[in-house]
């Protein structure tokens, strides 16, 4: 590719990114319901991107010409390939949908950037857990602190679900929900917290000298 038509692509994008920073910067935002932590992170994304766009812009500027290369894709489809597709096809729909209600029930219960952390713990959990499940398996550790984490992280889901389907419940049954969240997000601290200790304190602890 030609260096003037790659430095023409790049000012282009260069151009929309400008754009999409000055609808996030402007009273558009509050049109489009951005909150602040959201419209901050998005801000911050683009101006990063756009920094890296126009070093690279500059760096190539004097080269006469610019060879790009994509990698072949390579496809190789195995049993445990399939398996793990299908697996994900099936639990990715109900990690989304209780990690919404996670959010969603955070939000309900806390304001600001403390209402994302409840929100994150229990996503993270859902979404990590096939995998935090299969090292704890192949590693030899406990499987129990994993699996509490996760119970406690679809029972604070299911909870925000519920008052995301059912808005009258939360009013109703606030004390309940208050519950929930301080119980669930209390266990989900030590269930990590074993974990911590089972799967990196024991074993740097068992390779110290007895005396």
């Amino acid at each position: 590719m030609k260096t003037k038509t790659l430095l023409a692509l790049i000012s282009v994008t260069e151009i929309l990114f400008l754009v999409a920073i000055d609808i996030l910067g402007n009273r558009l935002a509050e049109l489009i319901h951005l909150n602040p932590a959201t419209m901050l992170g998005l801000t911050l994304g683009l101006v990063t991107s756009l920094v890296w766009i126009t070093f690279y812009k500059f760096r190539i500027a004097d080269t006469e010409a610019i060879t790009i290369s994509l990698p072949k894709p390579r496809i190789r489809l195995t049993q445990h390939g399939v398996k793990t597709f299908m697996f994900w096809l099936a639990y990715s729909p109900f990690a989304l949908m209780f990690s919404g209600g996670a959010f969603h029930l955070s939000k309900e219960l806390e304001s600001g950037w403390l209402a994302l952390l409840p929100g994150i713990a229990v996503s993270g959990t859902l979404f990590a857990y096939p995998l935090f499940h299969n090292l704890a398996v192949q590693q030899d550790h406990k499987v129990f602190p994993v699996l509490i984490a996760w119970i406690l992280s679809v029972i604070y889901g299911g909870a925000g679900f519920l008052v995301l389907a059912l808005p009258n419940l939360f009013e109703t049954h606030l004390l309940v929900f208050i519950w929930i969240s301080a119980i669930t997000m209390t266990g989900l601290k030590y269930a990590y917290i074993f974990d911590l200790l089972d799967t990196v304190i024991g074993p740097w602890y068992k390779k110290l000298p007895e005396t």
